[in-house]
């Protein structure tokens, strides 16, 4: 009898090779198994390394052509650039917020943390204005008895933003050290694009390459029209809060930065802060606070559609589910993952939909 692998005609019975095959498929399952064990805890890291370098390599590219073809230098400086990014604003962040907090806890403290009231005329709002009236009243008149009315109905609220910030916080860890694995990848950013479109040639024949340049198109355009615009609501609500001298404009502003990143809408944050305007200041303040505020929380609206769409085949709508459903399911990194991949399922439906060519009558 021929050994198996060994050339010649195979005369194993059928009932042999089934149970040969078997046993390898549960050592390939167990090998595969254990490999993933291994590299979960650092998948988090690996995957925003890629879309970073994905992202951010047409930056390299034109900076290394700036620097006369020094790729190491130019993944060097994109690399501080990105960590200059990542730990500029959340120091500057983290250390308004410690403040803020950390004035709260000494007013609780000393008893002396007090809530300014707000004027008769809001019991003219309609159906919440006897009911902010009266809130305000009892939270100026005794913070303690307030506290001891509503603190268990804002506990849940104040634990859902604990995790949150925690899991940011987190991502922010990943992030940093994604964006120095990212300078290595940007040097054997040709080299891993060759393999990957080699993979993607054996798995999905001709239209993997394009399937790949998909891929890419996306995460680029994702983090234009999501992060980009985050970024960007968030300097200009920063500002304003900070010119408009509104308290706690640090920690307002990480809210926004977060709202946005994860696209819930930085409306449940101006709208409040708003009408909160217009209740303690003068008219003209007011006035002018509305002015810049609404613009710069409706910007997203505009923007997104005309960055994330922009030379992607695949519609809008679609990127922008992706960019929902993937942050649901998967958090911060399924910012990039869900467009990703509703892109590619768009784009293998739209090609099994295809008519085939039909042949001759003939034939």
């Amino acid at each position: 009898m021929t050994a198996p692998g060994g050339g010649g005609r195979d005369t194993r019975s059928p009932e042999r090779v089934v149970v040969d095959l078997a046993i390898r498929l549960v050592l390939l399952g167990l090998f595969t198994y254990l490999t993933f064990v291994l590299i979960r805890p650092f998948l988090p890291i690996a995957i925003w390394a890629s879309i970073l370098t994905v992202a951010l390599y047409p930056v390299f590219a034109w900076l290394r052509a700036r620097l006369g073809g020094n790729g190491v230098a130019a993944a060097a400086l994109l690399t501080i650039a990105g960590l200059a990014v990542v730990f500029g604003p959340a120091a500057v962040l983290t250390s308004s917020l410690v403040v803020s907090l950390d004035h709260m806890v000494l007013g609780i403290k000393a008893g002396t943390l007090t809530l300014s009231s707000l004027p008769d005329s809001v019991t003219a709002l309609p159906l919440i204005g006897e009911a902010l009236h009266r809130l305000s009243t009892l939270a100026t008149a005794n913070l303690t008895d307030l506290l001891a009315q509503y603190g268990g109905r804002l506990l849940a609220p104040g634990a859902w933003l604990l995790a949150l910030a925690i899991d940011v916080a987190e991502s922010f860890a990943a992030f940093a050290v994604s964006v120095v694995v990212a300078g290595f990848l940007y040097l054997a950013g040709p080299k891993l694009a060759r393999r990957v479109n080699e993979a993607a040639l054996r798995v999905a024949g001709p239209r993997g390459a394009d399937f790949v340049d998909l891929t890419g198109a996306t995460i680029r355009n994702v983090a234009r029209g999501v992060i980009g615009v985050a970024v960007l609501q968030a300097l200009l609500v920063g500002v304003g809060l900070i010119v408009a001298d509104v308290p706690h404009a640090g920690l307002l502003t990480l809210a926004v930065l977060v709202l946005a990143t994860i696209q819930v809408g930085i409306l449940p944050i101006v709208v409040p802060l708003i009408i909160w305007f217009w209740l303690t200041r003068e008219p003209t303040a007011a006035l002018l606070f509305t002015l810049y505020m609404a613009p710069a929380g409706t910007i997203d609206s505009p923007l997104k559609p005309m960055v994330m769409g922009k030379g992607l085949a695949t519609p809008v709508p679609v990127i922008f589910v992706g960019v929902l459903g993937g942050t649901i399911a998967y958090g911060l990194p399924g910012l990039f993952l869900g467009p990703m991949i509703l892109a590619l399922a768009y784009e293998l439906v739209s090609f099994w939909l295809q008519d085939e060519p039909r042949p001759p009558d003939d034939a």
